[in-house]
């Protein structure tokens, strides 16, 4: 928009001065009198022409500046306050992560968690109409018990040691599950990045209105980013386990609007710099809920029995190689 006024306005100054010249040629080729009161109107309607496009550019610059301002100031917040900083023992550490429960201190490494300890949650979610959810530690597994009704069911993970990953040098994140009941289990994911802001493993956002008021949805993605096919985000009734990849491209993750930062995400950044909290939604295999009037259904349906599923590992990859050799 601001091009486009730009050159809106300079083509009219453009424009007026033409029209100037060509009004003052065909004056002398036709040798007509100039009267004073035909010129004094014409100039005038130039300089008023001109003086909008002045005033339209100027204000459309003023606009721009400040938005650029405003934007510039919001990332300077960000980064101050809610990213990591470097100390000088070359340590990442936050000035402060309020509601998450987690260390100030980041840790590089592979393991998000493999489950070892008791502190792998960080919280539980049920829609209240029906639904519940538990978790307890089985082994090196992390069993989740749900039943899912409206709205659904989700555990968010933290990582080991509550230490917020550092996984610019990674590209993958890997998620390895087996499902523990009779029937197949579907599933989404969501990330917190480094400002506490929630990606959804989704395409884009909806809107729609619904008893006045604007809501909005996510597009959820069917199947993950493994190569050379993609792997449908279903666990399988096999009691195996199965590993699903997923691309930590930050487009490749959409905005989850319902929770966390959204007023200054990190959107510029080609990778996700830190990952502070892991979240799984599970439900039951529904592919026939492809199009539906509420999104939170799309691909998941309500169970009328408890399922079971174990997470058993989530693990960062640097590269595709490293990962397939993990398979």
């Amino acid at each position: 928009m601001h091009e486009l006024i730009s050159i809106i306005a300079k083509s009219g100054a453009i424009g007026v001065f033409t029209a100037s010249l060509v009004f003052i040629f065909r004056l002398l080729e036709k040798e007509q009198k100039w009267h004073r009161n035909r010129l004094i109107a014409f100039f005038s309607a130039c300089l008023v022409i001109l003086a909008i496009c002045i005033f339209a550019y100027v204000l459309e610059e003023s606009k721009y500046r400040a938005k650029s301002h405003t934007e510039l100031l919001g990332k300077l917040v960000a980064q101050t306050f809610m990213e990591p900083y470097k100390d000088a023992h070359g340590t990442y550490k936050y000035n402060f992560l309020p509601g998450t429960g987690l260390e100030l201190e980041c840790k590089e490494d592979e393991v998000f968690n493999k489950f070892d300890t008791k502190d792998a949650i960080s919280s539980l979610w049920a829609d209240p109409n029906g639904a519940w959810i538990k978790t307890g530690l089985n082994g090196k597994q992390l069993q989740v018990k749900f039943v899912r009704k409206g709205y659904g069911v989700d555990v968010t993970l933290c990582p080991e040691g509550r230490k917020p990953r550092k996984v610019d040098e990674y590209h993958f994140l890997d998620v390895t599950m087996s499902n523990n009941s009779t029937v197949p289990i579907a599933f989404r994911v969501r990330l917190t990045d480094e400002r506490g802001t929630q990606w959804a493993w989704a395409t884009e956002k909806k809107e729609s209105e619904k008893y006045g008021l604007a809501k909005i949805w996510l597009n959820y993605k069917r199947e993950d980013s493994s190569l050379p096919e993609p792997q449908t985000l279903v666990i399988p009734a096999d009691y195996g386990t199965h590993t699903f990849h997923f691309t930590l491209l930050r487009n490749d993750w959409e905005i989850f609007p319902n929770d966390g930062n959204v007023s200054l995400a990190n959107k510029r950044d080609k990778y996700f710099k830190f990952v502070q909290l892991v979240t799984l939604e599970f439900g039951l295999d529904a592919p026939n809920n492809e199009v539906c009037v509420e999104e939170h259904n799309k691909y998941l349906a309500d169970t009328d029995s408890p399922m079971s599923v174990s997470v058993h590992k989530i693990m960062f990859v640097r590269e595709r190689d490293d990962r397939d050799a993990r398979r």
